[in-house]
């Protein structure tokens, strides 16, 4: 069996996706194809040939990935994830409206338009509110906004400094984490979390507790945030299956957080990284990924 793994630069991810068909799939052969050298004639169908039976989309581009799992299952070729996947995934607007219309709990979140529509929705959800990019990944340009001058100082500098995206003001309720209050989380008493399950196929096959970055309020790995295991409960394991199932996921990371009334999903990404998760858990998901693109390409 042929995977090709489409990539900007080889990660720590692609790294052990080929070391793990090395090591446990003699009949796998990875093919690394970099976005930077593909040249598509999209106006002639059989523009592109290769023997790749399943396509891993692990492009650290948002549009790269977008675009390139599209083009290529315009070519025939099955590719995970796949573009719609992506398209749902990426934009966090989608993914939020998505988790709600498939009546999967999910932060209160607003969207408005211009600075004033802006203000109004923070003042209607109450401080502390949380602003992120509707596009954007680990953490950047994620900011709390606890009072109104540093709501109206974040937006002011959205509107003269950001691109069209910045534009789109996507504001959610804070959401209070186990392990502290707002007042702790003031005094340092306490170190929050959040849970990441990585789902692969019909199973969680791993999860995480994630804890805030000293001297933050972003618990993300890439930024520094501790990680431990997470032990997968009935309740976890339904909500993330339905989570991923809602973005036509097979292979997503679902970002989840402990409420006094359950779990609630917050993210869904798409092309998730693993590097912290298999270090914290032991869990080697790139054999897991590999056993379910082969068995899945069985079927």
């Amino acid at each position: 069996m042929n995977i090709g793994i489409v990539i900007n630069t080889i990660t720590f991810e692609a790294r052990e996706i080929m070391n793990a068909a090395t090591k446990h799939f003699s009949d796998v052969k990875i093919e690394l194809f970099k976005n930077d050298d593909f040249k598509f004639d999209i106006t002639d169908e059989n523009d592109f040939k290769t023997d790749v039976d399943v396509f891993l989309q692990r492009s650290i581009s948002m549009t790269r990935s977008v675009y390139t799992s599209f083009i290529l299952e315009n070519y025939g070729y099955r590719v995970i994830s796949s573009h719609d996947t992506l398209s749902l995934t990426e934009d966090k607007l989608i993914t939020t409206s998505i988790l709600k219309k498939h009546h999967i709990p999910t932060p209160k979140t607003l969207i408005a338009f211009t600075k004033e529509t802006a203000l109004d929705a923070i003042h209607e959800l109450g401080y502390p509110v949380i602003i992120k990019p509707v596009i954007g990944s680990w953490g950047r340009l994620v900011a709390m906004l606890d009072n109104e001058r540093a709501a109206i100082a974040v937006i002011e500098d959205r509107e003269e400094l950001g691109n069209v995206y910045h534009k789109v003001y996507y504001l959610q309720e804070y959401v209070h984490k186990p392990g502290r209050s707002v007042d702790q989380y003031i005094d340092d008493d306490a170190v929050a979390r959040d849970i990441r399950a990585f789902v692969i196929g019909d199973e969680v096959a791993s999860a995480m507790y994630r804890y805030e970055v000293p001297n933050d309020w972003r618990s993300n790995v890439t930024l520094g945030g501790k990680a431990e295991a997470c032990r997968i409960t009935p309740e976890l394991e339904d909500i993330a299956l339905k989570a991923a199932k809602a973005v036509k996921g097979e292979i997503v990371g679902v970002d989840l957080m402990e409420t006094d009334k359950g779990l609630t999903v917050v993210e869904v990404n798409g092309t998730p990284q693993f590097q912290g998760i298999m270090k914290s858990t032991g869990i080697n998901i790139p054999k897991r990924i590999l056993e379910y693109v082969v068995k899945s390409a069985k079927r």
